[in-house]
């Protein structure tokens, strides 16, 4: 009884051209493999874009602080000069009151 239902039963049915090949068709291995090479190379690309942004901050980054440092390094060459003028400026006028207690 056994046999019959099984032979009968059409969900064991297997068709005669894949009786004896492969389990696994050549089409579906070839879209399987074709399947798996594109997500590699997705996962690729995508540590690629990631590692060529973290590289374009990391980039900004440095640059930024040059560009601070350097206007650090301006502010106080300039404060440093304005300092000069302003000791220049009152050595003038410390010699010219001098010049004046002379006079006197």
């Amino acid at each position: 009884m056994s046999d019959d239902f099984l032979q009968s039963n059409s969900q064991w049915d297997v068709s005669p051209e894949w009786a004896d090949g492969p389990l696994i068709p050549p089409a579906v291995k070839r879209w399987a493999l074709r399947g798996l090479v594109g997500l590699v190379v997705l996962v690729v690309l995508w540590v690629a874009i990631a590692a060529g942004v973290d590289a374009y901050r990391e980039h900004q980054a440095r640059a930024a602080a040059e560009a601070e440092a350097q206007a650090r390094a301006e502010a106080a060459a300039r404060r440093a000069a304005e300092a000069e003028a302003e000791r220049r400026r009152l050595l003038q006028q410390r010699e010219e009151i001098i010049q004046q207690i002379e006079v006197l």
